[in-house]
């Protein structure tokens, strides 16, 4: 989900059961064709570690 998609009653059916929802993290990009490069690489098996390495303390009790 994007910053710019409203987390309200009428959002993306991916969080819609889920409400609400809590911003954990954020990245800014200089242009779209660099958010979705980005986005395609946090997709990847490697993105996954990376987010998994860079938030286990988040999600630790």
């Amino acid at each position: 989900m994007t910053i710019a998609q409203p987390v309200t009653r009428l959002s993306v059916k991916s969080t819609k059961r889920h409400l609400p929802v809590e911003l954990i993290y954020y990245e800014a990009c200089q242009n779209k064709k660099d958010a979705y490069h980005r986005e395609k690489y946090l997709k990847s098996t490697y993105g996954h570690r990376y987010l998994r390495n860079r938030h286990s303390h988040y999600f630790t009790g």
